[in-house]
């Protein structure tokens, strides 16, 4: 067990919120971002950001059990898009041709990205991150989730901007696009900040 996993078992505090970058000349969601204390939480804490955005009055802690993040495994694409549809979040699963411009595009529809990725491609352990906005010049992504604890105003261990060749030289592992459950099975976005 790491030092982060044992002050999160002793807190009980599993996320902590995180400022998120809206620098002009982007296009980003509105959401709000959190970081994980643990190890193994990043996956039940990227849909927690999606599930907030469209529903507020969700519990974390429901979404949470519905994640069943392990120590061992943290939490499975099928269980993190089952967690989100009971939890009123449509979600579509890409497994390949997750481009930068098909990101964009579901950006700009209003629907936040849960990305797997893997960083270094050394190993098997993924890495999940809400990307939330663009930006064409300089083309690069931002990214909820990507750091760990975002402290004093500076993100310890990642960045929330990604540039385009950075993400197109990491292994993306899945893709959950989201979008908002709405009254009569209607499609709902996240409102945009241009």
């Amino acid at each position: 067990m790491s030092l982060a996993d044992l002050i999160s078992k002793i807190t009980g505090v599993i996320c902590v919120p995180d400022r998120l970058a809206h620098p002009s000349g982007a296009v980003t969601l509105d959401l709000t971002g959190y970081s994980q204390v643990d190890d193994f939480s990043c996956g039940a804490v990227a849909g927690w950001a999606v599930v907030e955005a469209f529903d507020a009055r969700r519990g974390f802690r429901r979404f949470y059990e519905r994640c069943g993040s392990t120590l061992a495994r943290g939490t499975s694409t099928p269980r993190l898009a089952r967690a989100l549809s009971e939890s009123g979040v449509g979600v579509k699963h890409l497994r390949h041709r997750i481009s930068f411009a098909r990101l964009c595009r579901a950006i700009d529809d209003g629907f936040p990205v849960i990305c797997s990725v893997d960083h270094d491609k050394r190993d098997d352990s993924a890495h999940w991150l809400v990307i939330y906005g663009y930006q064409t010049r300089p083309a690069r992504l931002f990214a909820a989730g990507n750091g760990w604890m975002y402290l004093f105003g500076a993100s310890l261990f990642g960045e929330h901007v990604i540039p385009r060749r950075m993400f197109e030289r990491m292994r993306l592992t899945g893709a959950l696009i989201c979008w908002g459950k709405g009254r009569a099975g209607k499609i709902r976005g996240l409102t945009k900040r241009a």
